[in-house]
């Protein structure tokens, strides 16, 4: 005879909504595992990566005495992690990233109607992004169209002054000033954020000259650039010492001409005639380490774990015979190696001359790229804040269309709590999931959830009635066969 399978299809069906539920909860434990882990990386990872610019000076010729000067920068190292990002968002999303959505509706998916609409666009670090403070001074040089040596002697006697003694005579205009400032200071209120850019454009018109006796020399551009700080690091200038013995390139030797001009300085500003470069040689402690753990690698000074066996080098720096590695920092102050320095910009001078061909200035100098993995962090903490806030939000307007309805407040709140809880897949429960779906924002995941779990609900209820249906039909159909056999 055969036999009811109603049982065997319940309980398979069961089964599956328990690894259903599992499935849920293991999900559910690996996001907030994640969470927690991206909130720990956001305090260790530093917000800024060391990268190398090299920057450009030049100018371009408008028209006679009139001038273009261009300053512009690019980093040696692309910016990879950029560019990997926006092939990511175009392969996923094709691009189509649209950031201008209205903030004020906060019923929107807190700035924007769907996830994605609220996004910001990956965009690639412009020059500008590379720098705090940009500062240019310029200003046009006339010298005398004939002149005489002071002092005259009887061998050059009616000669012109020698060109070596020329600067002496010059003569400057009024100075111009412009000034770029990442962010409003208080000192600067009126200057604030400027529109970041890939190159700084500099248009100049020379003065007329105040005299006929004067004509035009040069025009010259004093520029000041102060990088991006990488956070709160500090920065040390190595002693004489340290700098000659591990870092030569942070000597910060002064040119002979800046020399002559130092001499000169009290008696008359002295107008510069020849380009010029000084880039400041600081260095931050990671830096400092970094190139001691090198060089005791380099030389295999290493003996008992952290215990350092110094050479000639390091017995002059640190008048010793043997240190521990882990007591660096504290030799290096303690011996007066290093000095705590501020940030000072990266300085350029660079002259227009109209008898010369267009020369172009160029300078590598260490920079500091904002890391994008903080930006990335925030944003998917920022997506799975919004997706909580989609389905919490939804809630306060699904009780209160119940409650208008002339239904218990205290029967809706229950309602709700085991339709959010997973317990409610019942009859009385659809109208707890369409009042939710109807209250969350359209097109959202919240939405959907809500409708699908409705859907559920209903199958399941119509489930149990024809579950329920047939089981009385098969009493019957048994009821039946008893009474044949019985009659047999």
């Amino acid at each position: 005879m055969a036999s009811s399978r109603l049982t065997e299809i319940w309980q398979t069906h069961n089964a599956q909504w328990q690894r259903i539920d599992e499935l849920e909860k293991n999900m559910e434990e690996a996001v907030m595992r994640k969470r927690r882990r991206i909130a720990n990386l956001l305090d260790e990872m530093p917000t800024f990566r060391k990268s190398h610019l090299r920057l450009f000076v030049s100018h371009k010729v408008i028209k006679e005495q009139a001038y273009e000067i261009i300053v512009e920068g690019k980093l040696l190292v692309g910016h990879l992690d950029h560019k990997r990002a926006k092939e990511v968002d175009d392969a996923l999303y094709g691009g189509q990233v649209n950031p201008d959505v209205d903030p004020s509706d906060r019923s929107q998916y807190r700035g924007g109607i769907s996830e994605r609409e609220s996004d910001t666009p990956v965009e690639p670090i412009h020059f500008t992004h590379l720098l705090d403070q940009f500062q240019a001074v310029v200003y046009t040089v006339w010298q005398p169209t004939v002149f005489e040596s002071k002092t005259p002697s009887k061998r050059h006697k009616g000669k012109r002054h020698s060109p070596a003694n020329l600067e002496d005579m010059l003569q400057s205009s009024l100075k111009t000033t412009l000034v770029w400032r990442r962010e409003a200071t208080p000192s600067h209120p009126a200057i604030g954020i400027s529109p970041d850019s890939h190159a700084f454009i500099l248009p100049y018109t020379c003065p007329e000259s105040p005299s006929p006796d004067l004509k035009f020399h040069s025009v010259v551009v004093e520029l000041q650039l102060w990088p991006r700080p990488a956070g709160d690091e500090r920065l040390y200038q190595p002693s004489a010492a340290l700098a000659k013995a591990l870092f030569p390139q942070h000597t910060n030797i002064v040119p002979a001409a800046n020399r002559k001009r130092a001499r000169k300085q009290d008696a008359k500003e002295i107008i510069p005639t020849v380009n010029e470069i000084f880039a400041p040689s600081l260095l931050t402690m990671k830096e400092l380490v970094s190139a001691f753990f090198h060089y005791i690698q380099f030389k295999n000074l290493q003996d008992e774990q952290s215990i350092i066996n110094c050479d000639k080098t390091l017995q002059a720096l640190f008048e010793c015979e043997r240190f521990n590695f882990a007591d660096l920092q504290f030799f290096l102050t303690s011996k007066n190696l290093i000095a705590e320095a501020t940030r000072e910009p990266s300085s350029f001078t660079y002259i227009v001359a109209p008898e010369n061909d267009p020369v172009v200035l160029s300078l590598d100098m260490d920079a500091n790229v904002p890391s994008l993995f903080h930006y990335r962090c925030r944003e998917l903490l920022r997506r799975l804040k919004q997706r909580e806030f989609e389905y919490t939000s939804s809630r306060t307007k699904a009780r209160n269309w119940l409650v208008t309805g002339r239904a218990s407040e205290d029967k809706v709140r229950q309602l709700l709590d085991d339709c959010v809880t997973g317990h409610g897949f019942t009859k009385e429960h659809i109208g707890g999931w369409l009042a939710l779906a109807r209250a969350a924002p359209e097109g959202s995941e919240a939405r959907q959830t809500a409708q699908l779990d409705a859907q559920i609900a209903y199958l399941l209820d119509r489930a149990e009635h024809h579950a329920t249906g047939a089981q009385t039909a098969w009493g019957v159909v048994q009821a039946c066969n008893s009474a044949g056999n019985n009659a047999n």
